[in-house]
């Protein structure tokens, strides 16, 4: 996707975005689908994306004149893939482009389609596994840093490259928390079974295992296998590891909601409980679409805020590192110490989102 955005960047004055504002007795249009809006408007605010609010192609085309193009988006439509829909307009060349005529990257709640919904509750099932993922494992402890305990979700092999990456050795515990059954088992499936040399041939058997008439419903990630197995290649000493210290780390598996406070508390009093360092991996769980469908941007960063101060508020900061991508992107997702975070409410900016004016 960021190859893509040279001509969305503001500073190229090539493409800008159009929100096309309506009054819809559709509730699910006029009100619901805000979540949906607001997912996309920080992602394009992020990557440098200059957008305007209208309830007119007219009226955007008054504010967007220092631009060149204007991508149109009407209230209502929802991204399969945002990051490709953004590939696949990149070298449009009309004046003004329609994200409406994009009928294979789109959801279009303005027309009359009973299938929609259902589609939409297909990508927000919350139900899914994926089996493979590139993440880049950012941060090597330094010399007489000790971390012995991981709190990871399952996608792919964070549950085997983030140990590794950490230097994880015997008797370390490797907690694997997500919201899926599935994505639970094939983590636990990653870890018992695969023969740490050849992802392909796993994450196919993954995925054919969780198939039904060729059609896989609850994986995703698949088409990443291939470069999961580059990333594999490139670890050097983990073939070792894998065969010498692995099958002597402890692994817990357990269904975790970080959108739910007790829950939340629970896995508090797991880390002070625990000697020695611990490492978070929380992905893009505050950014995620599926998600940010159910509770809208300030929803999220409450509850992103109140994980990271409840670990504050029991010293935990000076032993706690964390990796997460901020839900209004403050911090880009690198590794940092939790006493190191700040934990400001909505940024102005977002505060309120230029519809809800």
């Amino acid at each position: 996707m960021r190859d893509s955005l040279h001509n969305f960047k503001k500073e190229n004055n090539q493409i800008c975005i159009g929100w096309l504002l309506q009054e819809n007795s559709n509730a699910f249009i006029n009100g619901f689908s805000q979540n949906i809006a607001e997912y996309g408007y920080v992602s394009f605010d992020i990557f440098g994306i200059k957008q305007y609010i209208g309830y007119s192609v007219e009226s955007l085309q008054e504010q967007s004149h220092d631009y060149k193009q204007m991508l149109v988006i009407k209230q209502g439509i929802v991204f399969r893939d945002l990051a490709g829909f953004i590939t696949n307009v990149a070298n449009e060349s009309n004046t003004i482009i329609y994200a409406s005529d994009y009928a294979d990257d789109i959801i279009d709640f303005n027309t009359t389609n009973a299938d929609n919904m259902s589609e939409l509750t297909d990508i927000l099932n919350l139900q899914v596994s994926f089996v493979a993922n590139t993440e880049r494992f950012m941060y090597k402890p330094t010399p007489g840093q000790k971390f012995t305990k991981l709190i990871t979700s399952s996608g792919g092999l964070n549950p085997i490259l983030y140990p590794w990456a950490l230097n994880m050795t015997n008797g370390a515990t490797v907690d694997v928390v997500d919201l899926s059954n599935i994505a639970l088992v094939n983590a636990k499936r990653w870890v018992n079974e695969w023969d740490g040399i050849d992802c392909i041939t796993f994450a196919n058997m993954l995925l054919d295992s969780t198939s039904v008439d060729g059609l896989t419903f609850i994986t995703r990630g698949g088409a990443h296998k291939h470069r999961m197995q580059e990333l594999v290649n490139q670890q050097d000493g983990f073939e070792t590891w894998f065969n010498n210290t692995l099958p002597y780390i402890n692994y817990n598996y357990r269904k975790h909601d970080f959108f739910n406070n007790t829950e939340n508390d629970k896995l508090v009093e797991s880390v002070k409980n625990n000697v020695g360092n611990v490492y978070i991996h929380l992905s893009n769980i505050y950014h995620y679409q599926p998600t940010a469908f159910y509770y809208n941007l300030k929803s999220r960063i409450s509850m992103q805020n109140s994980l990271i101060n409840k670990l504050k508020a029991a010293n935990l900061g000076k032993k706690v590192m964390i990796t997460y991508i901020d839900a209004q992107h403050r911090l880009p997702p690198a590794p940092i110490w939790v006493d190191d975070i700040e934990t400001p409410e909505i940024l102005e900016k977002y505060n309120i989102f230029p519809w809800q004016q």
